[in-house]
């Protein structure tokens, strides 16, 4: 006898396979979004594209420079006056020539170099004389070695300049810093090729760079700086001469002093100023700024 096989019927209603699993899909589809909505509520920003996106790789952490040559606050002297002003300042900013070329004294060197110099001031005296008041005077040069066109004219006086400052330094002074170097007209390479030469003149005295602050922030800026560090002790940001805005307008001594912090920083920079800038230079007493050197703001008939 044969068995018959009944086929159950589906009851009325009940959902296929296929139709179960579209709405498991969906399911998991609309919690996903939702799940995602309440995380973009709960967490930061950061931590969302952590959980998402995974870990990003992290960019590389600047390098900050530090320098082994010592923050001073150094005020502007002149030699051949009374060095017992300088008694009660911490360190003295000296102007060993004029943005010219004019030395502010005559010595062996410059004799013998045909250097045009203030007679009535002896290098070896006053440095001798000042000796007596302080213990830590700075040099500031100007060089006149870029004017000239030719290499060997400026081989030739890269190397008086490289003699003359190391004379000065046998005086006593603690470093020399190289002011209005034109880095707008000189190349980078000669540039470093006449730093190389002084720092070889000057052995172990510091040596310092001047650069302006519109040099510095420009897009290259922090190239130039690294690579200048690579030759020289220290760099100097220079806010001797401020270029107005677009507007024409001089920007204020808050802004001022807010748009060095970064370099004064990330460079272990020296920030230089003149005497003629009196709010400038109350300010930064006033914020106890760690390192700066004043000089003597150059007569206006001997700049460039």
């Amino acid at each position: 006898m044969r068995r018959r096989y009944r086929r159950q019927a589906r009851r009325a209603g009940a959902l296929s396979p296929l139709a179960i699993a579209g709405i498991a899909a969906a399911a998991v589809i609309l919690l996903t979004v939702l799940v995602g909505n309440l995380l973009t509520l709960w967490l930061d920003d950061e931590t969302y594209a952590r959980l998402t996106e995974g870990t990003p790789e992290e960019e590389p952490a600047e390098v900050l420079h530090k320098t082994n040559v010592p923050n001073v606050n150094a005020y502007p002297f002149v030699l051949g006056d009374d060095p017992s002003k300088v008694l009660e300042l911490p360190a003295v900013s000296i102007s060993i020539n004029q943005p010219n070329g004019a030395l502010a004294y005559t010595s062996e060197v410059s004799d013998y170099l045909g250097l045009t110099g203030n007679k009535n001031v002896s290098l070896t005296e006053s440095m001798d004389a000042l000796s007596r008041y302080t213990v830590y005077f700075s040099g500031v040069f100007y060089p006149q070695a870029f004017r000239y066109d030719t290499e060997d004219l400026r081989f030739s006086a890269t190397a008086a300049e490289g003699a003359l400052l190391r004379e000065f330094v046998r005086g006593g002074a603690r470093d020399v810093i190289l002011a209005s170097i034109p880095f707008e007209s000189v190349s980078i390479t000669d540039v470093l090729s006449y730093v190389k030469s002084v720092k070889a003149a000057l052995g172990e005295t510091p040596l310092g760079v001047a650069v302006p602050l519109s040099i510095a922030q420009r897009e290259n800026g922090w190239e130039l700086l690294s690579t200048l560090l690579e030759v020289c002790d220290f760099c100097v940001l220079d806010v001797t001469s401020i270029k107005t805005g677009d507007d024409g307008s001089l920007p204020t001594v808050v802004d001022l002093l807010g748009s060095t912090d970064y370099f004064l920083t990330q460079y272990d920079m020296r920030l230089m100023i003149t005497d003629a800038q009196a709010d400038l230079r109350s300010e930064i007493e006033l914020r106890m700024i760690a390192d700066y050197q004043i000089v003597k703001a150059p007569p206006a008939e001997v700049l460039p």
